[in-house]
């Protein structure tokens, strides 16, 4: 008997990830990163990176502003994620002076 749930098979999903996968895993040993929007290989340093969430790569202006439109949705939400862990980040312990216990100022 099956059950009425459907599980996501989707070929293509599962190809995304895998690239996504590799991609990250290969940019980071090479030093060498690919363009979102046209897909051209280059060096990380020369590439143009995205404003506002740091993690998207183009080979120039043009390939940026031709992908905004695709990449806005997933730039804001990572941009959200990245306020939302600073705001929350534990601040670091208050030192205090191990002799009178009085708290120390931070520099």
């Amino acid at each position: 008997m099956t059950s009425g749930k459907k599980e996501c098979t989707s070929y293509e999903q599962n190809n995304v990830d895998n690239l996504t996968e590799n991609f990250n895993s290969v940019s980071i040993l090479d030093n060498k990163s690919t363009c979102a929007a046209c897909g051209k290989e280059g060096n990380s340093d020369n590439m143009n990176t995205c404003n506002k969430c740091k993690e998207v790569k183009y080979c120039n202006a043009a390939c940026k502003k031709k992908h905004r439109h695709k990449h806005k949705k997933e730039c804001e939400r990572r941009v959200a994620e990245l306020y939302d862990e600073k705001l929350f980040k534990e601040p670091p312990p208050n030192e205090e002076c191990p002799i009178c216990y009085i708290p120390l100022l931070r520099s």
